[in-house]
């Protein structure tokens, strides 16, 4: 039996007759019909090949433990429906046994495809997947519904099947099936860390929340984004003028103020052997200073710089730069604060780091919850550090209101979205959007002169 008729449907009926023909009635089936047993497997299959696609398009791997505790048909007492239909009607070949990554200990196996992507996507965009995605949203905890712009989205999937972006395709057809009336429900949760009350966290299968930036703007459609921008560092920055106002802090500074200057210094003095395109240097210097901020060790091969700077020497230039080694003075100026404000013996097999982290992070959302309140903002969606509005929010106040709990360096950046057009037509407009921000940046500048506070 050829796998493409498998996934056009064509040969449900067949491997039902071949069930019967096994075992004519199982009582083991939990009460699901041959035909459903059968579905579910092509469904599931699909799901978690299309969940393991890469940014190339291809699948090297699936989490077989995951699918098959999933799928716990049986026949004849003890034997399982998966190990029959993966031996007799397989989707791919196990190259290699599973194996643990990441915390959770997911098993992946790597495996070698027999359905081509083309297959996967026709049977995918074809079958409505609603029921498992909602099933995922538990009614009883605290839930978000957050509204979708159908007609956009229907968009996003034009431009990304145009692109070739088959996992973004994909991901917004689960959308599609999973949102009611209009709406998309996640549960959410202000998870509690060592320092108490922190992010608000969305979870059920594809909230907007954790999904791909660009499938999260084609949902929502026209709104308006406010990003916290130069956060972390400004943040440190007023936790040392908050210490002491006469700490000098000359490295912070100037990366608030000339960002931009500073990643171009590094980027052509650091990044010699790297071999990337300029625009990909400066991102893999914008990375390296943040996993600095949060306390990753330049000089470590194994630390989340290495994770950008792949080049030891490359790694090494821009660990004794002399001006990441000021910067790293005044990171240690900050950690020491922090250390004060939760001494080791109240936080025993507490890293410092940790506190660092968890203390940045309740201030960020702290931050985002007193804009939102003084504001009297109905935020379409919270990403972290990131709002989305229907309704524009005066940048300024919002700039001065983000700057009492981040201190004077903070920035709120605004971006208008819209709907999700062909690119044709998005390019058209775009130098409207382009002068729109560059105003509403001008607006957050004059912001800094609202404050009576006055830093060196």
């Amino acid at each position: 039996m050829k796998i493409e008729e498998m996934l056009l449907g064509t040969s449900i009926e067949a491997i039902v007759a071949d069930m019967n023909r096994i075992s004519p009635k199982s009582k083991y089936s939990n009460g699901a019909s041959y035909e459903h047993i059968a579905t579910e497997y092509l469904n599931r299959c699909v799901i978690e090949l299309l969940h393991n696609l890469d940014n190339n398009n291809q699948i090297s791997e699936v989490s077989l433990v995951s699918i098959k505790s999933k799928f716990t048909y049986r026949y004849n007492r003890t034997q399982y429906w998966w190990d029959y239909f993966s031996q007799n009607y397989p989707l791919w070949i196990e190259i290699q046994k599973g194996y643990s990554v990441s915390d959770n200990n997911k098993q992946l196996t790597k495996i070698k495809p027999l359905v081509g992507i083309t297959d996967l996507l026709h049977y995918r965009m074809n079958t409505d997947f609603g029921d498992y995605f909602r099933s995922s949203v538990d009614g009883n905890n605290n839930l978000v519904k957050t509204a979708i712009n159908t007609q956009s989205l229907l968009s996003g999937i034009q431009v990304f099947a145009r692109n070739k972006q088959y996992k973004q395709m994909v991901l917004c057809q689960n959308i599609l099936d999973q949102q009611t009336s209009g709406y998309m429900l996640s549960n959410a949760e202000i998870k509690q860390n060592v320092l108490g009350s922190g992010r608000m966290y969305m979870s059920g299968a594809n909230n907007l929340q954790g999904i791909r930036k660009s499938v999260r703007e084609a949902a929502l459609g026209k709104c308006y984004r406010y990003d916290i921008k130069s956060s972390v560092f400004a943040y440190m920055l007023n936790q040392i003028k908050q210490q002491d106002p006469d700490i000098k802090t000359p490295h912070m500074w100037e990366l608030l103020d000339r960002k931009a200057y500073i990643r171009s210094m590094l980027a052509s003095e650091c990044l010699i052997n790297t071999n990337a395109n300029p625009d990909t240097k400066l991102k893999i210097i914008k990375s390296s200073i943040t996993a600095l901020s949060f306390g990753s060790n330049p000089h470590s091969w194994s630390s989340g710089i290495a994770e950008h700077i792949y080049h030891t020497q490359d790694r090494h230039l821009f660990a004794t730069h002399p001006y990441i080694q000021g910067l790293l003075k005044e990171i240690k100026i900050y950690q020491n604060i922090i250390r004060e404000l939760y001494p080791r013996k109240e936080y025993q097999g507490v890293k410092l780091v940790t506190l660092c982290s968890n203390h940045y992070q309740n201030t960020e959302a702290q931050a985002i919850r007193h804009i939102i309140s003084e504001t009297q903002t109905e935020p379409l969606l919270i990403v972290h550090d990131c709002i989305y509005t229907k309704q524009r929010i005066d940048s300024i106040y919002a700039t001065v209101l983000l700057q009492d709990i981040m201190g004077p360096g903070a920035a709120f950046e605004c971006v208008e979205l819209i709907d999700w057009y062909d690119p044709e037509v998005k390019y058209q407009i775009s130098k409207q959007i382009n002068a729109h921000t560059n105003r509403i940046k001008q607006e957050e500048h004059i912001a800094q002169y609202y404050k009576e506070k006055i830093y060196d």
